[in-house]
């Protein structure tokens, strides 16, 4: 493995998510409460609330670059695999979340351009053959770079 770094999000952005899914719970159990005489749709309710709730609140991302592969893994959502031999340039970039994406997590935003941003600062910016344009928020960026090259 050349490299391999875990992002998380911004402590602020990862509480929100947390205390949403804690409302999300404190939902499920009120309707359980009060409309237990309909169990499918309790048990339909609870599981869309939590089932997006609680793996948003638990959400990563991991960066790993090896001789064949750059992988984003959003955990525990989904992996995007790029073969390296896919990609024709990569540059250093800085990136701001909500101006250059409108949010955290993996982004697209059209035109091929694809948002794997996690915090503001430095990036690296991954272009491929097919005319898409990753952009990828690490704070050790450099060394993403290097393994990239």
């Amino acid at each position: 493995m050349a490299y391999r770094t875990t992002v998380l999000l911004p402590r602020g952005v990862a509480w929100g998510l947390r205390a949403v899914f804690a409302g999300c719970v404190l939902l499920s159990v009120a309707l359980w409460w009060f409309a237990g005489d309909a169990p499918i749709s309790c048990a339909v309710a609870t599981v869309i609330l939590l089932g997006v709730s609680g793996p948003l609140a638990q959400s990563r991302g991991r960066i790993e670059v090896d001789d064949e592969h750059l992988r984003l893994k959003l955990v525990p959502l989904f992996t995007k695999t790029v073969p390296r031999h896919e990609i024709v340039a990569v540059e250093p970039a800085e990136v701001d979340p909500w101006r250059d994406f409108h949010g955290f997590g993996y982004r697209l935003t059209g035109a091929g351009r694809i948002g794997f941003v996690f915090r503001r600062g430095p990036a690296v910016r991954v272009s491929t053959r097919d005319g898409r344009t990753y952009v990828i928020s690490d704070p050790a960026a450099d060394d993403l770079l290097a393994a990239l090259r």
